[in-house]
């Protein structure tokens, strides 16, 4: 095949002009055509050019005789510098065209072409042939026509037919016979064209158009995929469905590859062939598709591997926790997330592991906190209230201790701040728990519910009895000695949370100690649990305010402060009957009170309501107060 551009025989299938360059995969009609109708012009000057050399090569050659005839042994020659025609018997004359006005005139004539003809055939002024077998120098005449102006190829191709009146003789039987350039030449027209050339022309156009739109046609038609195989089409990140449609319309064989990844999911992640590839109709194209990651089952592992087959999986971040268990140790008891359900790589990942029971570390923790951890490790708890500066319900200590390794389901006691007071008898430890807890151990420790209301400041009014123990009365108004309180409507107040204001204990009998002084008060102080006793009275110091009447009893009486409580001992013997109690309350709850008729004295204040006023207060529930008969009595007489 020949390139298109510049004409060069190539190989066939070639993509590239090896001459040119030019690139032969695709044809631009219009510019291909126009381009090789300039070239014609060129073409025709180089065929002129090569028949040039022929006939130059063809004049060196021996003549071959002709047959005889009557003319056979005529000869033209040159001699000094005109024609002559030398017959057969040697004799001279003129050349036999000299008088036909050219028509005839005999090839090699005298011309004068002025020098060189431009752009085609260089010649010179003498004639050609014998100077040429005589010097022997074919460059005299001819040169590459590339050295000259193509601007003038027309008349150039003109003058250029006319030198080859020297060279194209052909001598024959009937005398010189002359090249059909040679006639063209004589006709005023460039060699090779004429009629023949004239009807080539559209020929060649039109073979060449055939070629180009030939060519053409191809180029469409693969680029449309009617031939040479299909174009793999771009896949990568479309879904699956739309992917396995597309290569389906196209006629490719579809293999679908699942790769776990942590985002887009369901869609193309690779394929091969990559796109654009051109490949047969029929071809297997791989799909590379996004897919969750699903988590293992690893129950049953060790920890180690367990870890393994997470990496695997494709996990970065593993946890491990430790769970008492009768499996051997680092055996994985549970994963979360469970095997089968779907995870990201950067997620944590907790594996539980099989682990020897031991006892948890719960100091400090609340006594529920504290169970719920005993029972989680596989034992069994067990509580000991007692005695601590510690919150109360707070793990104190633990038997075994934290950490220590014991059989499955044994049992570990738990070592808790008592809720409840160390004694019946320490009051102002009442006021550190709830009303719920004190309800709680009252009861626990023999003390019966007896009645129990609301006062009219909200606060619990209840009464809690036992035979051998004494009474506990819970009230805003703890220094009144005796109050009785209907048994209808009675509910147990402290059980629900109703608060606390203030606390009386009236000792039983054979508790009262024998004597009533100040020895006798302090030691029923230490006994209650009160410390930092700041006043002090007794019958013979004590300060009555006016009109109150006498009494031939003896008493004694302490008080003092715990923190924000205040606290009284009181006993008293009238004639042989002795009795004995303590009181707790708020300290707050005595400003209420009207204690400036005793100097501001709480133990004076808590001694008279005992010794000086009647023994018995009536409540009115139905009205929620307390009332004092004696002291309105008093008061009105004052």
């Amino acid at each position: 095949m020949r390139c298109p551009h510049c004409g060069t025989q190539i190989a066939d299938g070639s993509t590239t002009c090896s001459a040119c360059g030019a690139n032969l995969t695709t044809i631009d009609i219009d510019s291909t055509v126009e381009e090789l109708m300039g070239q014609l012009p060129t073409v025709r000057a180089q065929r002129i050019e090569e028949k040039t050399r022929v006939l130059m090569d063809r004049a060196e050659e021996p003549e071959e005789e002709a047959a005889p005839s009557s003319d056979a042994d005529d000869e033209t020659r040159m001699i000094d510098g005109e024609t002559r025609v030398i017959a057969g018997d040697g004799t001279e004359g003129e050349d036999p065209s000299a008088g036909d006005g050219g028509a005839n005139e005999h090839p090699t004539i005298k011309r004068d072409f002025g020098g060189n003809v431009p752009g085609i055939i260089p010649v010179d002024e003498t004639v050609l042939r014998p100077r040429a077998k005589q010097a022997g120098d074919d460059h005299l005449f001819v040169r590459n026509t590339r050295d000259y102006d193509h601007d003038a190829q027309s008349s150039n191709t003109v003058a250029a037919s006319e030198n080859f009146d020297t060279i194209t003789e052909k001598k024959s039987k009937r005398g010189w016979r002359r090249d059909p350039y040679e006639r063209s030449a004589r006709r005023g027209r460039t060699p090779g064209e004429g009629n023949s050339t004239s009807k080539l022309r559209p020929l060649l156009a039109l073979f060449l158009v055939a070629i180009v739109l030939g060519g053409g046609g191809a180029v469409l038609s693969y680029g449309l995929e009617l031939w040479g195989g299909k174009s793999v089409p771009s896949l990568v990140g479309d879904s699956q469905g739309s992917a396995e449609s597309e290569l389906a319309e196209k006629g490719f064989v579809v293999r679908v590859e699942a790769q776990p990844a942590d985002d887009a999911i369901g869609k193309v992640l690779s394929q091969n062939p990559n796109a654009g590839t051109r490949v047969p109709e029929g071809t297997e194209v791989t799909i590379v598709v996004a897919t969750n990651r699903t988590m293992p089952d690893v129950v049953g592992l060790t920890e180690d591997e367990a870890r393994a087959a997470l990496q695997d999986a494709g996990a970065e971040l593993i946890e491990t926790q430790t769970r008492p268990s009768s499996e051997p140790d680092g055996i994985v008891l549970e994963s979360n997330p469970a095997a089968g359900q779907a995870f990201v790589s950067r997620e944590s990942i907790t594996l539980v592991v099989a682990g020897p029971f031991t006892v948890p570390d719960v100091i400090d923790q609340t006594e529920e906190g504290a169970k719920a951890s005993i029972e989680a490790a596989g034992l069994v708890p067990e509580v000991e209230y007692v005695t601590s500066d510690k919150t109360v319900r707070t793990v104190v200590e633990t038997v075994p201790g934290p950490g220590e390794a014991v059989p499955e389901g044994s049992v570990v006691q738990l070592k808790v701040s008592s809720p409840y007071p160390s004694s019946p008898l320490h009051l102002a430890e009442y006021f550190k728990h709830s009303s719920q807890d004190a309800d709680a151990y009252l009861q626990r420790e023999g003390y019966g519910f007896v009645n129990g209301f609301i006062d009219a400041n909200g606060n619990a009014l209840a009464v809690y009895s036992s035979d051998e123990n004494g009474k506990v009365t819970f009230s805003s108004q703890p220094y009144i000695r005796s109050i009785t309180l209907p048994e209808q409507d009675s509910s147990n107040v402290l059980s629900t949370g109703v608060p606390i204001a203030g606390m009386r204990f009236d000792l039983p009998q054979w508790q009262v100690p024998e004597g009533h002084d100040r020895a006798a008060v302090e030691g029923l102080a230490q006994a209650f649990g009160f410390e930092g006793l700041a006043d002090f009275c007794d019958n013979t110091s004590i300060t009555l305010p006016a009109g109150t009447t006498p009494s031939t009893a003896t008493f004694s009486c302490a008080s003092g402060k715990m923190d924000d409580l205040a606290w009284t001992i009181v006993i008293v013997d009238e004639g042989g009957n002795r009795r004995a109690s303590a009181t707790c309350a708020k300290e707050g709850l005595y400003a209420s009170s009207d204690v400036s008729k005793f100097g501001g004295s709480v133990c004076r204040f808590v001694a008279y309501q005992e010794v000086y006023t009647r023994a018995e207060t009536k409540v009115n529930v139905g009205k929620k107060e307390i009332k004092d008969q004696n002291q309105n009595q008093d008061q009105n007489q004052g």
